[in-house]
């Protein structure tokens, strides 16, 4: 449809954290602790493990640094990361960006849509 009619698409795309309960998703706030997560994730392997403490420590040095959206981003083959707060002016200098060279697609789509 946006092919027939040239219009462009711009997807944003909202990576939360984990939102635990009712009250946490009504008052919008904060992803579970990486503590927290290893401590339920991983309660039976660090209970039958030599050094528990050691353990978790480990965990959870592991998990924070895979906490970064750079490495996630790249993997996904996101083009930018954006602060939330630039939301706005990014999308209004897309909109100039793109708009000289909607004028350019003018004329019918030359491929069928995809089932």
């Amino acid at each position: 449809m946006c092919n027939t009619f040239h219009l462009s698409i711009l997807s944003f795309v909202d990576e939360p954290g984990f939102m635990i309960g009712s009250a946490p998703e009504k008052a919008a706030t904060g992803a579970l602790p990486v503590e927290g997560g290893v401590a339920v994730a991983f309660a039976r392997e660090i209970a039958a493990a030599d050094d528990p403490g050691a353990l978790r420590a480990e965990l959870e040095a592991r998990l924070a640094a895979g906490q970064l959206p750079f490495p996630r981003a790249e993997g996904f083959s996101v083009h930018e990361l954006i602060d939330p707060r630039e939301t706005r002016a990014k999308l209004c200098d897309w909109l100039d960006w793109i708009g000289p060279r909607r004028t350019i697609a003018r004329g019918p789509y030359m491929t069928t849509m995809r089932p």
